[in-house]
């Protein structure tokens, strides 16, 4: 019976370390794959003006209706460039606001900023302006929407 007993051990030792190693390299790819794993967000989202009109050329002749930011990664940024024109007839500054936002959640994580000085424009003034998409740290991927509203105070 001992015979049978030992030689029993000797078939299952080997079985066992490799289950625990097996076993330690799945725990250890979920924990390290957990830490590390970035997956890319896509977004979009209409454009509203309000006593501006807001283009892709120089020449206002491309008006922008749609932001297509692409694929953006966490921590990471995006700029979009775009031509404002104050459509008013007195000088005015502008607003950007990001509004309508799906999921909701996303406006916590992602941010919408500009170049903007925040100087008067002249009617029928145009300015180039870069908008900016931040991203902050995501572990799941995202697909979001929001609105952009450009327009002029008062």
């Amino acid at each position: 019976m001992a015979d049978d007993s030992s030689a029993l051990h000797d078939i299952l030792k080997p079985v066992v370390v490799i289950a625990i190693f097996v076993g330690v390299a799945l725990l250890s790819q979920m924990i390290f794959g957990e830490l590390t794993s970035f997956h890319s967000i896509r977004s979009g989202g209409r454009v509203t003006a309000v006593g501006v009109g807001v283009y892709w050329d120089p020449d206002c002749v491309n008006q922008v209706s749609y932001l297509d930011w692409g694929t953006i990664e966490p921590t990471s940024a995006r700029n979009l460039s775009v031509f404002v024109r104050n459509e008013g007839e007195t000088p005015a500054r502008l607003f950007l606001n990001a509004t309508n936002w799906d999921p909701v959640f996303a406006a916590e994580i992602i941010a919408l900023s500009w170049d903007y000085s925040g100087d008067f424009i002249s009617p029928n003034n145009l300015i180039k302006v870069i908008l900016t998409l931040s991203c902050a740290q995501i572990t799941s991927g995202l697909d979001f929407r929001f609105d952009v509203i450009i327009g002029v105070n008062g």
